[in-house]
């Protein structure tokens, strides 16, 4: 059975803050089987998006896509997804945009319900830990996520 809720994080956990995605899924993981929602809610890690991601999407009801932010004021803000057609077809680097629309328009899939939350991050050098503004948005990112995740778990039909 597939879960209806995929977490599906990128970033590069060796470039300072670009590891808020993988960390923020981290955390999520554990979070979900601390509530015994390990069937409900799945946790994808990637260092970035590739077409192929659109398999992950089938069957799912709910999409949340977690990145690292640069020029971000807040310290997370989320975002409503549609499916876009890439400017160009890459196998790398692809947008959730365009994740979702290789899985509408190639797979011939209906996308799931799609958000990004975005973190706020300004260090991204090779080799750094992350910084104040990264551990700020880490934690906002974690009450963020985990009200919006038992928000949608309320609407999940059993």
């Amino acid at each position: 059975m597939t879960a209806s809720i995929l977490i599906f994080a990128y970033g590069n956990p060796a470039r300072g803050d670009d590891a808020l995605g993988p960390l923020l899924a981290d955390w999520a993981e554990d979070w979900a089987a601390g509530q015994g929602l390990e069937r409900e809610i799945q946790v994808l890690t990637d260092f970035q998006l590739s077409p192929e991601h659109a398999y992950d999407l089938i069957a799912r009801r709910h999409v949340i896509f977690i990145d690292a932010a640069r020029e971000q004021t807040p310290s997370c803000v989320w975002h409503t997804l549609t499916a876009r057609q890439p400017a160009t077809w890459t196998t790398h680097a692809s947008s959730p945009a365009a994740v979702l629309w290789f899985c509408q328009e190639l797979l011939q899939q209906t996308p799931p319900d799609a958000k990004m939350l975005s973190l706020a991050g300004t260090a991204f050098e090779l080799a750094t830990g992350l910084s104040t503004t990264g551990e700020q948005s880490l934690a906002a990112g974690k009450s963020t996520l985990e009200r919006y995740l038992q928000s949608v778990l309320e609407r999940v039909p059993n």
